[in-house]
C-alpha cells in the first residue's frame, strides 16, 4: 500500500489514514444513497447519487456479503469519496461499512477476503490488508473513531 502502515499492539498492520480519518467512522450516512442491480463485473460501486450492485455476483457470492459492499459503497458517499481513486478512501470506506455491517454481512466479508489472494491493484489494498482492516474495525468500540485514536491507541 502506498499509505505508511501503523503496528499496533497486537503486531497486525494497519493502514495509518485510520488514525487521522476525516470524518466521525461512528457516523451514520442518514439517507443512504439508492442502490440499484445490475449485471455487472464488478460487485459493487458508487457513481454520481446512487450504488451499483452486481446481481449474479451478489447471487454467487450471497447477499451478506452484498450488504457489505453497499454499506462500502454509502461510506464513499458519506465520506464525499465518490469517483476518488486513493487508498485510503478505500480503508476508511471498509472500515465504516465493518463499523456498520449486521453480523452475518460481516462475517461473509471476512470470509470473502480470507479465501482471497489478491495483490494490491490500483488503489485497493491487497486482500489480507483489507482483511486486518476489516477484522481490526469490527472490533472496535464506536466511540474509538469518534475520538480520532490511532489503533493500538496511539495517538
Amino acid at each position: 500500500m502506498r499509505e505508511a502502515l501503523a503496528v499496533s499492539d497486537d503486531d497486525v498492520s494497519v493502514p495509518a489514514c485510520l488514525a487521522s480519518a476525516p470524518i466521525d467512522l461512528s457516523s451514520s450516512v442518514g439517507e443512504p444513497a439508492v442502490a440499484f442491480y445490475v449485471n455487472d463485473l464488478r460487485l459493487g460501486y458508487a457513481r454520481g447519487e446512487a450504488i451499483f450492485l452486481s446481481r449474479p455476483l451478489c447471487e454467487l457470492y450471497g447477499w451478506p456479503l452484498c450488504r457489505f459492499v453497499e454499506l462500502h459503497e454509502q461510506a464513499h458517499h458519506y465520506m464525499k469519496t465518490v469517483g476518488a481513486k486513493s487508498a485510503c478512501a478505500e480503508t476508511l470506506a471498509d472500515c465504516w461499512a465493518a463499523l456498520h455491517s449486521d453480523g452475518d454481512a460481516l462475517d461473509a466479508a471476512l470470509r470473502y477476503f480470507h479465501g482471497r489472494h489478491e495483490q494490491e491493484i490500483g488503489y485497493h489494498a491487497d486482500s489480507r490488508v483489507r482483511l486486518e482492516v476489516i477484522s481490526h474495525c469490527a472490533s472496535l468500540p464506536r466511540r474509538e473513531f469518534s475520538e480520532a485514536t490511532a489503533p493500538g491507541g496511539r495517538g
